[in-house]
This record gives structure tokens, C-alpha cells and sequence, in this order.
């Protein structure tokens, strides 16, 4: 005669024949907890709900296949979303640290510059009175964008959960994209051409965000990880870094992955 369950006893849903999808990634993620009401600067709490219901459903679904499959990798993972995107997910690069005093340091702006010669020098008050000038600057010769004639850096400015940014990265994160997203059934924005679509998209959003940290952290990190460590790969250096420690800690004590 088969034994008969313990009435008393509540059986892990994770060693059943047919685990639900959050085992893989070991966080049962709740849009609540990713939303907390009284602290809305923490975790997802400005973004929109239907959009962090996605995100949950997608990095259930997908974590384990880029490097995400236990608690600990999942609330480093929340925590730098949390404060790449600002809380909001779907968000653009909208300015970027800049002086005048450091502006007027470089080579190619000067105070003294005509507006507009072609000459690829910059007069120093049209460029603090341009956003994009300002990124054209910022990011241009790096990541792959041209120089700051291209405008690439305004084009390719940081967007979506992870802050894609720069035009190597949009064209790597498109590469994997389309292949993707057509096994999967999904319509496929071409991302390079319209790089808008990861901060308008949260599918696209949070596939960048999750194949970013498969390529940039994950087996990148040895050790255990901390936030510093993360962020580093993450950001390429430390920036931020107080923030992020306090997400990743509001979401280590609030995010509980068992409910």
C-alpha cells in the first residue's frame, strides 16, 4: 500500500515532478514586494505595475539561462535595476554630470570657438546649453560611437533596466535579440536602428538587462558577491555606489523569494 502524505506536512512545490518556474532562479518574486508603497524609491516602485509584472514573469522565466539561479544573484540583479533605471524600468539617460570648468578643459571645446565652423571644436556655451552635445561629448570615441560630429553618444545614451549604453552594446544586445526573441515567438524590433525601443519595451527592457549581466557578471566575479564587486561590472566603476548598496539592502530584508 503507497504511503500516504503527512497531512502536516507542506510539500516544496520545487521537487515535484513539475516545479514551477521560480525554482529555477530560487526567488519566488512577488510585484508587491517590488513595489513597495511606503518607500517608493526602493526596488520598482515607480515604474508601472504591468511593466513589473512582466519583468517578474520574464526573469522567472529566463534568469537561470543568464547566470541568475539562486536568491542572492536575483537581489543583486533587482538592486542594480533599481538604480540603473530608477526605479522606473523603462527610463532614458536624460543628463549627465557636467561643468563648465571641466568642459572647458577639453580639446575640442573652447570659449572661443565660433557656434558653428565645422571644424569639430565646440563652442563651450552651445555645448552647456545642448543635452546632446553634452553626451555627443560624454560617450563619443568610446563603446563604439564615433566622435562627437556623430552624435552617437546622444543616439546610444544609456536606456532601459540596465542602461544599455553605446552603440557596441546596442548592436551586441541586438545580435542576441532578434534570434531570441523569433525562437520565442516574439515580434523583434531591429534595436541598433531604433534604439528607443529598450527604454519603451519592457520585454526588450529586460531581456538587455538579463543578457547584460550574463555577459558583463556572470562567472566574471570571483568570490562571493557584493555590491561593489557587481557594480563594477556593471558600471564599469563604482558610480552610484552608496545607492546601491541601499536598494541592494532594502531588497535583501524586504524581498522575502519564499511567498
Amino acid at each position: 500500500m503507497p504511503q500516504q502524505p503527512d497531512p502536516g506536512f507542506d510539500p516544496d512545490p520545487c521537487e515535484s515532478d513539475n516545479p514551477p518556474d521560480h525554482c529555477d532562479i530560487g526567488c519566488k518574486l512577488s510585484a508587491a514586494e517590488l513595489m513597495p508603497e511606503q518607500k517608493p524609491w526602493l526596488a520598482l516602485g515607480s515604474a508601472d505595475e504591468a511593466d513589473v509584472k512582466t519583468f517578474k514573469n520574464l526573469v522567472t522565466k529566463f534568469g537561470d539561462q543568464f547566470g541568475i539561479d539562486n536568491q542572492t544573484e536575483v537581489k543583486h540583479f533587482l538592486a542594480q535595476v533599481a538604480h540603473e533605471s530608477e526605479s522606473r524600468l523603462l527610463t532614458t539617460e536624460d543628463a549627465i554630470d557636467v561643468n563648465r570648468k571641466d568642459m572647458k578643459e577639453r580639446a575640442n571645446v573652447s570659449p572661443d570657438e565660433p557656434k558653428r565652423d565645422g571644424d569639430k571644436i565646440y563652442n563651450l556655451d552651445r555645448v552647456m546649453n545642448s543635452e546632446k552635445l553634452q553626451f555627443s561629448l560624454e560617450y563619443g570615441g568610446r563603446m563604439g560611437n564615433g566622435d562627437a560630429s556623430t552624435r552617437d553618444g546622444w543616439i546610444y545614451r544609456g536606456r532601459g533596466a540596465i542602461q544599455l549604453t553605446g552603440e557596441n552594446n546596442y548592436e551586441a544586445f541586438n545580435t542576441f535579440y532578434q534570434s531570441f526573441a523569433q525562437k520565442q515567438g516574439w515580434s523583434h524590433a531591429d534595436i541598433t536602428g531604433t534604439p528607443g525601443h529598450v527604454a519603451s519595451n519592457v520585454r526588450a527592457a529586460t531581456m538587455a538587462a538579463l543578457n547584460y549581466w550574463k555577459n558583463n557578471v556572470d562567472g566574471q566575479i570571483d568570490g562571493d558577491l557584493t555590491v561593489k564587486k557587481v557594480t563594477e561590472k556593471i558600471n564599469g566603476g563604482y558610480n552610484g555606489l552608496p545607492t546601491r548598496k541601499t536598494e541592494y539592502n532594502a531588497i535583501k530584508e524586504n524581498v522575502d523569494c519564499s511567498k
